[in-house]
């Protein structure tokens, strides 16, 4: 891909609404110029007159864009409480995308509605943000460097007497102890429409995700659990929950997912063109519509209960968990393969052959596989 082609792109739709049609004409118009610009170089073209020539092509493109609902612009008002917020509110604009890194907080995504980003923490100096290049970058700080900064701040006692000396050590533990408890979450309030990306991440926080709905969202936690659960029903491109030992739910609709938890659970609810859920020793449950998924558990169960008769392909692998897969009761055209070596093997469902247009396999060692519709 070729990156000023995509820049000139992502500027026609800097000022849109971001929704399920705007997603779709920005990628058509995405993946039109990145193979116009390919054929123009292929046929001779230097780059530099290639990229002119995309220009000038995209000009009536503007008119169009144009006619979809625009993001709305801060006011004057807006503008001046930007300058000046309280303590532990700040307020941003003119961000497509958010990017945090925090070590034991919360992470809370909430709706904005005054078209606004705004980030709320009860304990500011745990935070630092930068915005550049269109991301606003949230960073926790390191809470032990900041208590010995603290306690170095604090006034040495000038009576060595032993009230004097048991005064400074109080405060001192009191400075201490303030800045290692793990305080409020960090709340992010997002108006729709105007980020595009986010990446949310947090050692031992948990991470909640009910605001608008993005392009791309990604979530890791290593001890922490992870909900998504936006406040509308558009289509993401991508979602992804990583955590080690924290449980996963989705409830969204997305082109693709992919789900990760070592001890935790994962359950995940929504529309979906392939969703890919792996725990090693928690269980994995989807519920909703999807074109191909894998499911897969080492000592977990594993179910899939599946709503839409378009599904081409299911691939589900547990060690010594148990497997159910639950088709449409009229899905047709499928072709079932299970195994279990100790386990018992229900297969439910009426075999059209290896070439069958949904494929559907499920394997496990010790555990029992059910394949059926309903």
């Amino acid at each position: 891909m070729n990156d000023q082609i995509a820049a000139i792109v992502d500027a026609l739709f800097q000022n849109t609404v971001i929704n399920e049609e705007t997603l779709a004409l920005h990628e058509e118009l995405m993946n039109n110029c990145q193979e116009h610009y390919a054929d123009l170089v292929a046929r001779g073209e230097t780059p530099e007159d290639a990229l002119e020539i995309i220009n000038d092509s995209l000009n009536g493109m503007k008119e169009v864009i144009a006619e979809y609902p625009r993001r709305e612009e801060p006011d004057a008002a807006a503008a001046e409480a930007e300058e000046a917020p309280e303590e532990g509110h700040w307020v941003f604009s003119g961000a497509e995308g958010i990017r945090v890194h925090l070590r034991d907080q919360d992470i809370e995504v909430l709706p904005s509605t005054d078209g606004r980003i705004h980030l709320r923490c009860d304990q500011p100096d745990r935070i630092s943000w930068t915005q550049e290049g269109g991301w606003l970058q949230v960073t926790g700080n390191d809470r032990f460097r900041r208590a010995a900064e603290l306690v170095r701040e604090e006034e040495k006692p000038s009576d060595f007497s032993l009230d004097g000396i048991l005064n400074y050590v109080g405060r001192v533990v009191s400075v201490f102890s303030r800045q290692m408890s793990s305080g409020g979450p960090l709340k992010i309030a997002v108006p729709g429409g105007m980020v595009r990306e986010m990446d949310l991440n947090t050692n031992s926080g948990d991470i909640s995700c009910q605001g608008p709905i993005v392009e791309t969202l990604r979530t890791h936690s290593t001890s922490g659990e992870i909900e998504i659960d936006p406040s509308d029903d558009a289509t993401m491109s991508l979602v992804t929950a990583g955590s080690a030992s924290g449980d996963i739910r989705i409830r969204c609709s997305a082109a693709e997912a992919d789900l990760n938890t070592i001890s935790g659970d994962v359950y995940t609810d929504g529309a979906f063109d392939t969703v890919r859920m792996k725990s090693v020793s928690g269980d994995a449950e989807f519920r909703g519509s999807v074109i191909t998924l894998s499911i897969q558990s080492v000592s977990g169960d594993a179910e899939a209960v599946i709503d839409n008769t378009s599904v081409t392909g299911v691939d589900a692998h547990s060690t010594s968990g148990d497997l159910t897969i639950v088709l449409p009761e009229h899905t047709d055209a499928v072709h079932a393969e299970c195994s279990s070596r100790s386990g018992d093997c229900v297969n439910r469902i009426s075999d059209a052959g290896s070439s069958a247009r949904v494929q559907i396999r499920a394997a496990t060692v010790s555990g029992d596989v059910t394949i059926e519709t309903r």
